[in-house]
């Protein structure tokens, strides 16, 4: 008889890690934060209405999409080449005093909401 089972972890998916809906810092219009208040972003927009745009259309609060030609590329997110938002969260996906995640699977986590970004930019359904 076995007195203590063995817990299962759930694999973690961004949705658990980034939640919307998402918002500026009320100090600083430079970070924007998850619901769950994991640094989600550093917003590299000057112009106010652009950088509203971008956090309704991810907040899925405007349908609505920016241009075709959005990428992620080693951390930033770009629109025509230039970067517009920086992904954060590495921190918290791998430090012992939060998720404690392994890097490969932080790493996943990461891609999947960029991609994630991505094609909520583009208007594609996700």
């Amino acid at each position: 008889m076995k007195l203590f089972k063995k817990k299962r972890k759930k694999v973690l998916t961004f949705k658990d890690v980034y939640k919307l809906p998402f918002s500026f810092d009320e100090w600083s219009m430079t970070y924007i934060w998850s619901a769950n208040d994991v640094m989600t972003f550093n917003c590299l927009i000057k112009d106010k209405e652009t950088r509203d745009t971008i956090i309704n259309i991810l907040n899925g609060t405007i349908d609505k999409k920016i241009v075709d030609e959005v990428m992620y590329d080693d951390g930033y997110i770009k629109v025509a080449g230039q970067p517009i938002l920086l992904l954060r969260g590495w921190g918290h996906l791998t430090g012992c005093g939060a998720l404690n995640l392994p890097p490969d699977q932080a790493a996943k986590i990461q891609d999947d909401f960029a991609n994630w970004v991505v094609n909520k930019l583009k208007g594609v359904e996700v």
